[in-house]
Protein backbone atom coordinates (compact mmCIF):
# COMPACT_ATOMS: atom_id res chain seq x y z
CA UNK A 1 0.00 0.00 0.00
CA UNK A 2 1.49 3.46 -0.59
CA UNK A 3 2.68 5.33 1.92
CA UNK A 4 0.13 7.93 2.59
CA UNK A 5 0.79 11.72 4.43
CA UNK A 6 -0.73 13.00 7.71
CA UNK A 7 -2.65 15.47 5.46
CA UNK A 8 -4.25 13.14 3.13
CA UNK A 9 -5.28 11.10 6.48
CA UNK A 10 -6.38 13.78 7.84
CA UNK A 11 -8.86 15.33 4.77
CA UNK A 12 -10.13 11.54 4.22
CA UNK A 13 -11.41 10.81 8.66
CA UNK A 14 -12.78 13.91 8.89
CA UNK A 15 -16.28 14.48 6.04
CA UNK A 16 -18.07 14.58 8.55
CA UNK A 17 -16.44 17.55 9.99
CA UNK A 18 -17.08 19.00 6.51
CA UNK A 19 -20.34 18.27 6.26
CA UNK A 20 -21.17 19.88 9.58
CA UNK A 21 -20.05 22.70 8.46
CA UNK A 22 -21.86 23.15 5.18
CA UNK A 23 -25.04 22.61 7.39
CA UNK A 24 -24.34 25.44 9.84
CA UNK A 25 -23.48 22.91 12.23
CA UNK A 26 -27.12 23.16 13.85
CA UNK A 27 -26.43 20.39 16.08
CA UNK A 28 -24.37 20.37 20.14
CA UNK A 29 -22.90 17.09 18.40
CA UNK A 30 -21.89 19.14 15.36
CA UNK A 31 -19.56 21.67 17.17
CA UNK A 32 -18.44 19.56 19.24
CA UNK A 33 -16.83 17.65 16.14
CA UNK A 34 -15.97 20.76 14.49
CA UNK A 35 -14.24 21.40 17.90
CA UNK A 36 -12.41 18.67 18.15
CA UNK A 37 -11.74 18.77 14.24
CA UNK A 38 -10.19 22.24 13.82
CA UNK A 39 -7.40 21.33 15.99
CA UNK A 40 -5.18 18.88 13.62
CA UNK A 41 -6.28 20.84 10.67
CA UNK A 42 -4.92 23.95 11.85
CA UNK A 43 -1.87 22.20 12.47
CA UNK A 44 -1.56 20.55 9.73
CA UNK A 45 -1.33 23.61 7.62
CA UNK A 46 0.99 25.57 10.14
CA UNK A 47 2.95 22.35 9.42
CA UNK A 48 3.03 23.12 5.67
CA UNK A 49 1.69 19.87 4.68
CA UNK A 50 -0.97 21.78 2.89
CA UNK A 51 -0.26 24.76 0.49
CA UNK A 52 -2.95 26.75 -0.65
CA UNK A 53 -1.69 29.51 -3.58
CA UNK A 54 -1.86 30.28 -7.07
CA UNK A 55 -1.12 27.37 -9.15
CA UNK A 56 0.26 28.49 -12.75
CA UNK A 57 0.90 26.85 -16.03
CA UNK A 58 -0.25 26.78 -19.98
CA UNK A 59 -2.98 25.55 -21.51
CA UNK A 60 -2.15 24.74 -25.23
CA UNK A 61 -4.46 24.78 -28.61
CA UNK A 62 -3.86 24.26 -31.96
CA UNK A 63 -3.53 20.66 -33.67
CA UNK A 64 -4.15 17.54 -31.78
CA UNK A 65 -5.85 17.72 -28.25
CA UNK A 66 -4.77 16.76 -24.10
CA UNK A 67 -2.73 14.23 -23.74
CA UNK A 68 -4.84 11.31 -21.59
CA UNK A 69 -1.88 8.41 -22.19
CA UNK A 70 -0.43 6.58 -19.08
CA UNK A 71 3.08 7.98 -19.25
CA UNK A 72 4.43 11.17 -17.98
CA UNK A 73 4.16 14.09 -18.51
CA UNK A 74 1.06 13.65 -16.50
CA UNK A 75 -0.87 16.55 -15.81
CA UNK A 76 -4.18 18.84 -17.25
CA UNK A 77 -1.68 20.95 -19.67
CA UNK A 78 -0.31 17.95 -21.43
CA UNK A 79 -1.19 17.96 -25.07
CA UNK A 80 -0.40 15.29 -27.99
CA UNK A 81 -0.01 15.79 -31.67
CA UNK A 82 -1.12 12.79 -33.75
CA UNK A 83 1.63 11.63 -36.61
CA UNK A 84 1.23 8.90 -38.83
CA UNK A 85 2.16 5.23 -38.02
CA UNK A 86 0.58 5.67 -34.62
CA UNK A 87 3.68 8.18 -33.54
CA UNK A 88 3.16 11.47 -31.85
CA UNK A 89 4.34 14.47 -30.46
CA UNK A 90 3.69 14.85 -26.58
CA UNK A 91 4.49 18.80 -25.36
CA UNK A 92 4.16 20.48 -22.16
CA UNK A 93 4.65 24.49 -21.09
CA UNK A 94 5.63 25.14 -17.72
CA UNK A 95 7.35 28.58 -16.05
CA UNK A 96 9.92 27.76 -13.37
CA UNK A 97 13.38 28.70 -11.84
CA UNK A 98 16.29 26.46 -12.29
CA UNK A 99 19.41 27.50 -10.80
CA UNK A 100 21.65 28.97 -11.66
CA UNK A 101 19.00 31.05 -13.73
CA UNK A 102 18.37 34.46 -12.01
CA UNK A 103 14.30 34.49 -13.52
CA UNK A 104 11.48 32.63 -13.98
CA UNK A 105 11.89 30.81 -17.54
CA UNK A 106 9.68 28.93 -20.06
CA UNK A 107 9.94 25.49 -19.30
CA UNK A 108 9.00 23.44 -22.97
CA UNK A 109 9.05 19.65 -22.40
CA UNK A 110 8.81 17.92 -25.71
CA UNK A 111 8.96 13.88 -26.14
CA UNK A 112 8.38 12.04 -29.33
CA UNK A 113 6.44 8.74 -28.76
CA UNK A 114 7.16 6.69 -31.73
CA UNK A 115 6.02 3.48 -31.61
CA UNK A 116 7.91 -0.40 -32.66
CA UNK A 117 8.87 -0.65 -36.69
CA UNK A 118 8.51 3.20 -36.86
CA UNK A 119 11.48 5.77 -37.87
CA UNK A 120 10.82 10.05 -37.03
CA UNK A 121 13.37 12.04 -37.99
CA UNK A 122 13.71 15.94 -36.89
CA UNK A 123 14.89 18.16 -40.44
CA UNK A 124 15.95 20.81 -38.29
CA UNK A 125 16.94 21.58 -35.08
CA UNK A 126 15.14 24.15 -33.82
CA UNK A 127 11.96 25.15 -31.62
CA UNK A 128 10.81 28.79 -33.24
CA UNK A 129 8.57 31.08 -30.17
CA UNK A 130 7.33 33.84 -30.90
CA UNK A 131 5.02 36.12 -28.65
CA UNK A 132 3.25 39.64 -29.07
CA UNK A 133 5.41 40.53 -26.13
CA UNK A 134 8.57 40.35 -27.89
CA UNK A 135 10.46 42.48 -31.14
CA UNK A 136 10.96 39.25 -32.99
CA UNK A 137 11.05 35.34 -32.64
CA UNK A 138 13.06 33.69 -30.29
CA UNK A 139 14.98 30.33 -31.28
CA UNK A 140 15.53 27.70 -29.16
CA UNK A 141 17.96 24.46 -30.88
CA UNK A 142 17.51 21.11 -29.64
CA UNK A 143 21.46 20.17 -28.19
CA UNK A 144 20.41 16.73 -28.07
CA UNK A 145 17.66 13.60 -28.07
CA UNK A 146 17.82 11.38 -24.50
CA UNK A 147 16.56 7.45 -25.60
CA UNK A 148 14.35 6.70 -22.75
CA UNK A 149 13.31 3.06 -24.73
CA UNK A 150 17.19 1.47 -24.20
CA UNK A 151 18.63 -0.21 -21.51
CA UNK A 152 21.96 0.59 -22.36
CA UNK A 153 22.88 3.86 -20.85
CA UNK A 154 25.43 4.72 -23.51
CA UNK A 155 23.07 4.58 -26.38
CA UNK A 156 20.88 6.45 -24.42
CA UNK A 157 22.05 9.88 -25.61
CA UNK A 158 21.42 10.41 -29.36
CA UNK A 159 22.66 13.31 -31.98
CA UNK A 160 19.56 16.02 -32.55
CA UNK A 161 19.20 15.05 -36.58
CA UNK A 162 18.55 11.55 -35.52
CA UNK A 163 16.66 8.99 -36.77
CA UNK A 164 14.76 7.67 -34.28
CA UNK A 165 13.69 4.13 -34.37
CA UNK A 166 10.69 3.13 -32.25
CA UNK A 167 10.42 -0.29 -30.10
CA UNK A 168 8.07 -2.28 -28.21
CA UNK A 169 9.52 -0.27 -24.95
CA UNK A 170 7.86 2.80 -26.09
CA UNK A 171 4.40 1.16 -25.03
CA UNK A 172 6.13 1.63 -21.15
CA UNK A 173 8.78 4.04 -21.54
CA UNK A 174 8.51 8.17 -21.83
CA UNK A 175 9.95 8.18 -25.80
CA UNK A 176 12.46 10.61 -26.34
CA UNK A 177 12.97 13.51 -24.92
CA UNK A 178 14.36 16.85 -26.45
CA UNK A 179 16.59 18.30 -24.84
CA UNK A 180 17.11 22.04 -25.13
CA UNK A 181 20.45 22.32 -22.58
CA UNK A 182 23.88 20.66 -22.29
CA UNK A 183 23.20 19.80 -18.67
CA UNK A 184 20.74 20.42 -15.86
CA UNK A 185 17.03 19.69 -16.61
CA UNK A 186 16.62 19.43 -20.43
CA UNK A 187 13.19 21.55 -20.62
CA UNK A 188 15.09 24.85 -20.03
CA UNK A 189 14.70 27.42 -23.08
CA UNK A 190 16.48 30.28 -21.17
CA UNK A 191 13.53 32.95 -22.15
CA UNK A 192 12.14 34.59 -19.65
CA UNK A 193 8.45 33.79 -19.17
CA UNK A 194 5.47 35.66 -20.86
CA UNK A 195 1.73 35.43 -21.12
CA UNK A 196 1.08 34.18 -24.05
CA UNK A 197 3.25 32.68 -27.03
CA UNK A 198 3.24 30.01 -30.08
CA UNK A 199 5.57 27.00 -30.78
CA UNK A 200 6.30 25.74 -34.04
CA UNK A 201 7.80 22.31 -33.67
CA UNK A 202 10.56 21.06 -36.11
CA UNK A 203 9.73 19.98 -39.30
CA UNK A 204 9.25 15.84 -39.34
CA UNK A 205 10.19 12.85 -41.65
CA UNK A 206 8.06 9.79 -40.05
CA UNK A 207 8.56 6.69 -42.29
CA UNK A 208 9.87 8.57 -45.57
CA UNK A 209 6.78 11.09 -44.96
CA UNK A 210 7.51 14.67 -44.63
CA UNK A 211 5.47 16.74 -42.04
CA UNK A 212 4.72 20.47 -41.47
CA UNK A 213 3.77 20.78 -38.33
CA UNK A 214 0.99 23.78 -37.41
CA UNK A 215 2.05 25.94 -34.52
CA UNK A 216 0.82 25.63 -31.54
CA UNK A 217 -0.72 28.57 -29.48
CA UNK A 218 -0.11 28.80 -25.59
CA UNK A 219 -1.88 30.91 -23.02
CA UNK A 220 -0.77 31.64 -19.16
CA UNK A 221 -3.41 31.00 -16.63
CA UNK A 222 -3.70 31.64 -12.85
CA UNK A 223 -6.01 29.70 -10.48
CA UNK A 224 -6.59 29.20 -6.73
CA UNK A 225 -5.49 25.73 -5.45
CA UNK A 226 -4.51 23.38 -2.58
CA UNK A 227 -1.21 20.62 -2.97
CA UNK A 228 -0.15 18.67 -0.47
CA UNK A 229 2.94 18.67 0.54
CA UNK A 230 4.82 15.32 1.33
CA UNK A 231 6.08 15.18 5.10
Amino acid sequence: MARRNRCELLLEVEPRLAADTIRGMRSDQARARAARGLGPLLACLLSCCVSIGTIEGYRASGPGARYCGPLPPLCDDTWEIPLPAGAAVIVLATRGSVYPTPFEQLLLDVRLLIPDGVTVQMLSNDLVLSSAEWSRPRVVPVLRIEDWTTTDPAARTLAAGAALRGSARTAVHPGFGLSLVTEGPRAQTGIPWVGEFQLQLPTLRVDGRTLVLEPLRFEGYASSGVRLAPD
